[in-house]
């Protein structure tokens, strides 16, 4: 395990990662570095290059919207499997965080 670790924030919506990152960059002393929030995929995997750690913040949707077009779901169907994944993955954590 690394001395300083980066740690990855995934949360479902937008407002809550906003709410969230508000909430770290507040205590950005206690961090000692600044938390940032990742864009896209680019973006994130530039942000994981670090070598000295931190607190990156992200949303799940972006990478589901990314699976379903690339695996070539119809355009118009998007939205609602997306919804229907973001719901699948919060049962499951759920059941993870009570095993």
């Amino acid at each position: 395990m690394t001395e300083n670790p980066t740690s990855v924030v995934i949360t479902d919506r937008n407002d809550l990662d906003d709410q969230l990152f508000g909430t770290f960059a507040r205590c950005r002393d206690l961090l000692r570095q600044d938390p940032v929030q990742a864009a896209d995929r680019a973006d994130l995997r530039e942000k994981l290059r670090v070598a000295g750690g931190g607190v990156v913040f992200t949303t799940i949707r972006k990478f589901v919207k990314r699976c379903l077009k690339r695996h070539g779901y119809p355009p118009d169907k998007q939205a609602k499997a997306t919804i229907t994944v973001l719901e699948k993955a919060e049962v499951l954590s759920e059941h993870w965080a009570a095993a």
